[in-house]
């Protein structure tokens, strides 16, 4: 496991994964103007929670944190483990807000099998038919769109619900339409 530091939006988060360039690039879908691996050590969930008891006084939300000099000089000394920094996301790409958000939620709720009643058993299951699809696909991406957690959803991701939905195309048409229809809003293209 690898506890990592990571830069968007003017703030840095502190996680851990087994495999912190895919965790990342998952993450890179979130942000318009992309997410930067400034920092990673070894450690699991114990140093992670270190990290988080360490810049608490600065803690925005979850394991996202203000900057501030302590956290700069700690990224500073952690900073040699990453070599050359690395930049996830940020070139243009289509960005559908708001409503489409709600498309793809109802996209993973008719992905759910009738026969699961737990909601979590049936995002594992959508994680699974996605992650075939599409590597990409990280079960914390399955769950932040199924909790309406991001208003950010690529389009490929759009793509990839409506075929692992195996819906025909009056099918995903009828699902959009009814998406839409509380407020028209238009896909925007992110610079």
């Amino acid at each position: 496991m690898t506890v990592y530091f990571a830069k968007a939006n003017n703030l840095v988060k502190i996680g851990h994964a087994e495999d912190v360039q895919r965790r990342l690039a998952a993450l890179a879908a979130s942000f318009i103007d992309g997410i930067e691996l400034v920092a990673q050590c070894d450690g699991g969930k114990d140093v992670e929670a270190a990290f988080h008891a360490m810049f608490s006084d600065s803690k925005v939300e979850g394991e996202w944190f203000a900057n501030s000099p302590l956290m700069e000089a700690t990224i500073s000394k952690l900073a040699h483990n990453v070599g050359e920094r690395r930049f996830f996301g940020g070139q243009p790409k289509l960005i559908v807000r708001c409503v489409e958000a709600n498309l793809a939620k109802a996209l993973i709720n008719n992905l759910f099998e009738a026969g699961l009643w737990s909601v979590s058993k049936n995002l594992e299951a959508v994680y699974h038919k996605l992650a075939a699809l599409n590597p990409e696909w990280s079960r914390r991406r399955v769950r932040s769109i199924w909790n309406g957690e991001t208003r950010n959803i690529n389009f490929s991701e759009v793509v990839d619900l409506a075929a692992a939905s195996s819906l025909t195309p009056y099918q995903l048409a009828k699902m959009i339409v009814d998406s839409n229809e509380p407020q028209a809003q238009d896909a925007e293209v992110a610079a």
